[in-house]
């Protein structure tokens, strides 16, 4: 898309789109990758010395900062719809948060495909501005914690992606 690393995948078939910020955001998607073959992955993340390192088979990039910033969440959502037209084989879109995942969760919904929300490991007691957004987005909204629970009375908790 914009730089040497438009290629999110090593298939031209992905399945699930990992959209997520970097950092620790970053670092728990990562751990998801055990559960997925190579090549159903599609990365939309921020672009860093991290997300370089993370991701060797390659990520697209987002636009970024996230936070509160109107004019990245319209791009943010232009690109989910380009990615999706470049890639009609993607169903699913995954989120560790933060604020790169409530466009593309709008346009996922848009478009009829499922969304999945994990909200973050560091939230045990108080729900994240991007939780807040997504639960009515999320086709499945997981939490970390028990602890957080009473904030998503329709999550689902299998315990930490650790």
């Amino acid at each position: 898309m914009k730089n040497g690393h438009d290629n999110g995948c090593s298939s031209k078939n992905p399945v699930v789109m990992i959209v997520c910020n970097n950092g620790g955001h970053l670092l728990q998607a990562v751990q998801l990758k055990k559960i997925f073959s190579p090549d159903q992955l599609l990365w939309v993340t921020k672009e860093d010395s991290d997300s370089q390192s993370l991701l060797p088979e390659g990520f697209i990039p987002g636009f970024f900062p996230t936070q509160r910033h109107l004019l990245n969440y319209c791009r943010n959502f232009w690109l989910a719809i380009k990615i999706f037209r470049r890639y009609p084989s993607l169903k699913v879109v995954l989120s560790t948060g933060a604020g790169i995942a409530p466009p593309f969760f709008l346009a996922a919904r848009l478009l009829g495909r499922k969304t999945i929300f994990i909200e973050s490991f560091s939230r045990v007691f108080s729900p994240s501005l991007s939780g807040r957004l997504c639960r009515s987005l999320a086709s499945r909204f997981y939490v970390q914690w028990e602890e957080i629970r009473h904030h998503y009375p329709q999550a689902v908790y299998r315990g930490r992606i650790f």
